[in-house]
């Protein structure tokens, strides 16, 4: 894959579902099939020719209610398979937070913020990235980077101060997206709209 994307996924349930789920992901990593085609053929043999590129990996089971994993795909993230599988156990509901690395775009369908809360990711010039949780906090993150001297209280006169200072550091939005992908992100709350 010459472009990627890394996407982290949570799927909380009851015990048993997450039990369930877990165990057979357990299996396909055990014997080294964690390409997004073999769970296909294991969950969705339905699915008829499952050719989307990418394999699961860092599995793991923190509490009995909750399963955490990495998938990386081409250029962009594809959970579709994900909400498929999940719709097989009655409790199980899927997060997941996308990155494509340096090209800014970030997607999260966590709406509550509950496991995925950060909503804007700062790059300085050096490479160093950090994702931020609230605006007050991006304030204060893009402060240690860039001279900042007054406070601001709007996302917009902020963006706007700081844009002609910004020197090789980047600010990027991650966007809130429903199960299908769309955007549901507040325009208030996104800054690159102003950079």
């Amino acid at each position: 894959m010459e472009r990627s994307c890394i996407t982290s996924y949570i799927i909380i349930g009851n015990m048993s579902d997450i039990r369930y789920l877990h165990n057979s992901l357990l299996k396909l990593s055990q014997r080294k099939k964690t390409s997004l085609k073999h769970l296909a053929e294991m969950f969705y043999p339905e699915i008829k020719n499952y050719d989307i590129a990418g394999y699961f990996y860092d599995l793991q089971k923190n509490n009995s209610r909750e399963i955490r994993f990495s998938v990386k795909t081409g250029a962009m993230p594809h959970p579709e398979i994900w909400f498929h599988i999940c719709r097989k156990y009655l409790t199980a509901k899927i997060y997941y937070f996308a990155q494509e690395p340096n090209s800014g775009n970030y997607r999260t369908n966590d709406c509550a913020g509950h496991y995925f809360p950060q909503r804007y990711i700062v790059e300085d010039a050096g490479g160093n990235v950090n994702a931020v949780v609230a605006q007050q906090h991006l304030y204060e993150q893009v402060a240690g980077i860039i001279p900042v001297s007054e406070p601001y209280t709007t996302l917009e006169a902020f963006a706007k101060a700081i844009k002609a200072k910004l020197a090789g550091n980047r600010i990027f939005d991650i966007l809130v997206v429903d199960n299908r992908g769309k955007c549901i992100s507040h325009d208030k709350n996104l800054i690159c709209q102003w950079l």
